[in-house]
């Protein structure tokens, strides 16, 4: 058994792979820059109420030794709601699609025929078309992409779809549509061509999946808990509040970080957060690479008089005219150890968004979508910046990110660069899917 590993990173996948790596070397240290493990999984605590740091909702991945580890906690641990399917819900063109997050072309009304035989008589679109907008003209049809992607990814990155890479459409649930009627899409989706274009109308149409949320009124926080407790009883070393100012390189090999004033060996390195700060600190810099534009996320945490008027887990809101991005309902996730007044509302942005009238701003959007009604009010309000959290992915920052990704590996032989910076995957199961497998290799 080799003796150091090192994980840069107290994500998700950066606690996966130290759990993973636990079973192969002595010790094992896992290195976060915040005061807390978790990145987004995490919650954060308002008076008496928990909020998540966005939406996400965990899942089974299928692979018998991650699902343990992430799964199977402590005793303190209270349990799993076990959740069959997400009630997602999507709001555009001033009005709601209360069973699905996939935009319905309906909503195009005097459109909607031409927008639907352009979309029926498309021959067959090119799938590995990198470019966003080139996909969705040749794949969905002119109309749609204009109507309906181009606005909606406008206001997602803030710029236009033919600049952004086709992958993104899976990260956001737009990688279908919903026409026609329920019994009529049915049976197309028995053709090939349709079933990967057409969506199911309602979320109980669709297979059950595996969801989890923790029995507890501290939200995904509860689950970070424990597995911040099973990282200490594995015998891994968390630091925490941790910078990395030297790196060490010889003979190929990553040997040394210097964290907190302290030398730590290395045998193996995981890197799960943006490379560029190992291309730094190792001078190890790709000769095309630019720096990824990143989307700012800020959240608005609401405590209100009265319940929402919705029922759903979380909404998308993909009209162009209301800013918010998404909302989380925290009602249908905690069950009875929660009131039905929480809510987290996202905002994506360009840079920083200014705090002041952005909750009165809040609620008159809210009220707009009739998600609460006038007699509701605001008991509480927790605004929470993020920071630079999404990247826009077009397709330079996906070529960027592979390249990178390679050519650092390439030149230190004792380093796997995991999670998003990889460019890879970006959804959260192929992540600590690929993490499984990168780290059985070692």
């Amino acid at each position: 058994m080799k003796k150091n590993a090192v994980v840069v990173g107290g994500g998700i996948v950066g606690i996966t792979s130290a759990l993973l790596l636990k079973e192969k070397f002595e010790h094992v240290y896992l290195i976060e820059k915040a005061s807390d493990i978790g990145g987004l999984l995490n919650s954060i605590q308002s008076n008496s109420s928990y909020f998540d740091f966005g939406t996400h909702i965990p899942a089974l991945t299928g692979q018998e030794k991650v699902d343990s580890l992430l799964f199977e906690l402590d005793e303190s641990f209270p349990g799993w709601h076990s959740i069959p399917y997400l009630k997602v819900a999507n709001y555009f063109g001033s009005q709601w699609n209360p069973e699905s997050p996939l935009v319905d072309i309906r909503s195009l009304k005097d459109n909607y025929p031409a927008a639907l035989e352009q979309f029926l008589t498309l021959p067959e679109a090119n799938p590995n078309e990198p470019n966003l907008g080139k996909f969705i003209e040749n794949y969905f049809g002119k109309i749609i992409a204009d109507e309906v992607y181009r606005p909606i990814f406008k206001k997602l990155h803030g710029t236009d779809i033919s600049n952004l890479s086709q992958k993104i459409l899976y990260n956001f649930c737009l990688h279908r549509i919903i026409a026609l009627d329920s019994k009529t899409t049915k049976e197309l989706k028995t053709l090939p061509k349709f079933d990967s274009k057409l969506g199911f109308h309602s979320y109980t149409d669709v297979p059950e999946n595996n969801y989890r949320y923790p029995k507890s009124q501290k939200g995904c926080g509860e689950w970070i808990s424990a597995l911040r407790r099973k990282l200490v009883d594995s015998g891994i070393t968390i630091i925490n509040d941790a910078e990395i100012t030297n790196i060490e390189v010889f003979n190929r090999k990553i040997n040394s970080l210097t964290v907190k004033g302290e030398k730590i060996q290395c045998d193996q390195l995981i890197w799960t957060i943006p490379p560029i700060f190992l291309q730094k600190l190792t001078n190890s810099f790709t000769p095309n690479g630019s720096k990824p534009v990143l989307r700012t996320a800020t959240l608005i945490n609401i405590k209100l008089e009265k319940p929402v008027l919705r029922d759903n887990h979380y909404v998308f809101v993909w009209d162009p005219n209301i800013d918010i991005f998404r909302i989380t309902f925290y009602k249908n996730l905690r069950y009875h150890t929660e009131p039905n007044n929480l809510l987290s509302v996202e905002y994506l942005s360009d840079g920083p968004l200014e705090i002041e009238g952005l909750i009165q701003k809040t609620y008159d959007q809210l009220l707009k979508m009739e998600i609460l009604d006038e007699g509701n009010k605001i008991l509480e309000a927790l605004p929470l910046n993020l920071g630079p959290a999404f990247p826009v992915m077009s397709p330079e920052f996906i070529k960027n990110s592979l390249e990178t990704k390679n050519f650092l590996e390439d030149r230190f032989s004792n380093l796997n660069i995991l999670g998003k910076s990889g460019g890879k995957n970006f959804l959260l199961n192929n992540l600590l899917l690929d993490a499984y497998e990168d780290i059985q290799k070692i």
